[in-house]
């Protein structure tokens, strides 16, 4: 994934891969946005990220996505929502799943 302009910008320069090595944290409005390209990401220290992915049981595909919380190896544990704590918190990263055996 790309940032814009405006995200780079935002992050003092930096591109998505920088932000992953520097264990860089930022806001839920950049979260969000990284989110609807797909990322993963997490708030700093906990065990599970989140990922928008689609609901396993009968949705149809024009249905939305569902806020999956997902482990270290990008697999949906469950479907939940964020905490109003969530929405207002800094300390958000993005992280790569570890898809090695």
């Amino acid at each position: 994934m790309e940032l814009t302009d405006q995200e780079v910008q935002q992050l003092g320069g930096v591109d998505l891969d920088e932000l992953i090595a520097m264990n860089a944290t930022f806001e839920a409005d950049l979260a969000v946005t990284l989110l609807k390209s797909g990322e993963i990401v997490k708030r700093q220290g906990e065990k599970y990220g989140w990922q928008l992915r689609p609901r396993q049981s009968g949705c149809s595909e024009s249905e939305l996505p569902g806020l999956a919380l997902v482990n270290e190896k990008g697999e949906v544990v469950a479907f939940s929502a964020w905490t109003t704590a969530d929405l207002l918190a800094s300390d958000w990263q993005v992280v790569k799943a570890n898809t090695e055996a």
